[in-house]
């Protein structure tokens, strides 16, 4: 699992592309561009991405993968697909909202045996975070697609339109 470093690399790269400056977002950004999820095939990206989003679910004390834990998760393991899905600053705000709340990147599961599944992955989705897992399988962009396509009562389009709206104040 990539580690939460990776995490504040891509805010950092989200933030430094919000100002404005390409050769800072490309500096800050060289740990997340170098992530896990970037180099692995779609499958292997895509149980990368269900194993963190159980992750954000049990570090929130809740027995249901949501919405709002896929949008987390997605953020740390497609950080260059969220960067070009939801431009720089739109992710530097969402990132900086997630790290105020009890969506904040958990710590990293120990390694695994080969073939071990993390323990992670064995928490359940909500019906619309199962949709939006298996959006990812297509392309990271598809679930970026997918996660902007939820209705508004959806705890990921709350946290959206959160941001947006902080964005638009600053």
């Amino acid at each position: 699992s990539p580690p939460p470093e990776e995490f504040a690399a891509a805010a950092s790269a989200a933030a430094a592309a919000a100002d404005g400056s390409a050769a800072a977002a490309a500096s800050a950004g060289a740990a997340a561009v170098s992530s896990a999820a970037d180099a692995a095939g779609g499958s292997n990206a895509a149980r990368l991405l269900r194993a963190r989003a159980g992750s954000y679910a049990k570090a929130s004390r809740v027995q249901t993968v949501g919405t709002e834990h896929v949008l987390a998760a997605s953020l740390e393991v497609f950080p260059q697909a969220a960067a070009a899905v939801l431009g720089g600053p739109l992710l530097a705000q969402l990132l900086e909202l997630l790290g105020k709340s009890s969506l904040a990147p958990p710590p990293a599961e120990p390694p695994l045996a080969p073939g071990e599944a993390p323990s992670s992955a064995a928490v359940p989705a909500a019906a619309d975070a199962e949709v939006l897992l298996a959006a990812s399988d297509a392309s990271p962009e598809n679930l970026f697609g997918a996660l902007q396509a939820l209705p508004d009562a959806a705890a990921a389009t709350q946290l959206l339109e959160m941001a947006k709206i902080f964005l638009d104040r600053s």
